[in-house]
C-alpha cells in the first residue's frame, strides 16, 4: 500500500512506537521494584533504554506477526520488597499503567496533529502517535491476561493461596498457553476489538473536550 516516502515513514513510525512502548514497559517493572527496595533489576541494566536490553526474539516476532507480543521479563527478587503483596501487584501493573498512559498521550497528540497539522509534520506525526496509540493499548491489554509471563498472571499469583491449581497449572504449562493464546487471538480478533474499543473510548474523550473547548470560545 506505500511506497517511496510514505512506506519510509510508517516504517520509522512503526519501529519507534513499538521499541518505545516495549522498553518504557520493561523500564516501568524495574523502576517501581526499585522503589518497593529490589535493586535486582537496576543490576541487571534493565532500566536502561537500550533495546538490546529489553526485547524478547519471540515475543518481537509475535508482535510483528500476530499484533501481540512482550519483552523480556525484568529479573525482580521477591525477597527484597519492603512489603511482598502490595510491592509484588504493584510492581505487575506498573507496565500496563504505563502502557495506557502513554496510549492515552498519544492519543491526545494523534487527534490534535490530525485536526490541527498540516503538511509533512502533520502526516509524520501522526502517523507515528497512531502507531503509539495502537501498540501501547494492545500491550497494555494483552498483558492484563493471566497467562503466565504476563502481568495479568503474576498479578493473581500474588494473592492466590500457596499450591492454588490454577497457579501451578499455569506455571507448568505456560509455553503451551501463550501458543494457544497467540492462535485463538489470531482467529478470532478478540484482543483486537478489545484494542479498538479503548481507542475509541481515548478519541472519543478528546472529541468532546476539544468540541467543548470550541463551544466556549467567543464568536
Amino acid at each position: 500500500m506505500y511506497s517511496g516516502t510514505d512506506l519510509l515513514i510508517v516504517l520509522v513510525c512503526f519501529v519507534f512506537a513499538l521499541f518505545s512502548a516495549l522498553i518504557l514497559h520493561e523500564v516501568a517493572h524495574g523502576f517501581v521494584a526499585l522503589k518497593c527496595g529490589d535493586p535486582t533489576a537496576k543490576f541487571a541494566g534493565r532500566l536502561s533504554l537500550n533495546p538490546a536490553k529489553h526485547l524478547d526474539p519471540f515475543g518481537t516476532i509475535a508482535l510483528l506477526i500476530c499484533g501481540i507480543g512482550w519483552a523480556k521479563p525484568v529479573p525482580v527478587n521477591p525477597y527484597n520488597f519492603r512489603n511482598y503483596k502490595k510491592a509484588s501487584f504493584l510492581v505487575s501493573i506498573a507496565g500496563i499503567t504505563t502502557n495506557l498512559i502513554l496510549g492515552f498521550i498519544s492519543s491526545l497528540l494523534y487527534f490534535v496533529f490530525v485536526n490541527f497539522v498540516s503538511g509533512f509534520a502533520g502526516e509524520f506525526f501522526s502517523t507515528l502517535f497512531l502507531y503509539m496509540m495502537a501498540i501501547n493499548v494492545m500491550l497494555a491489554v494483552f498483558n492484563f491476561l493471566p497467562i503466565p509471563p504476563l502481568d495479568g498472571f503474576n498479578m493473581i499469583a500474588t494473592f492466590a493461596k500457596p499450591n492454588n491449581r490454577f497457579v501451578e497449572f499455569m506455571r507448568n504449562n505456560q509455553l503451551l498457553m501463550l501458543i494457544v493464546l497467540l492462535v485463538v487471538a489470531d482467529a478470532t480478533g478478540l484482543l483486537m476489538l478489545l484494542r479498538n474499543t479503548i481507542i475509541s473510548a481515548f478519541c472519543g474523550f478528546w472529541e468532546l473536550i476539544f468540541a467543548g473547548s470550541n463551544a466556549l470560545l467567543p464568536k
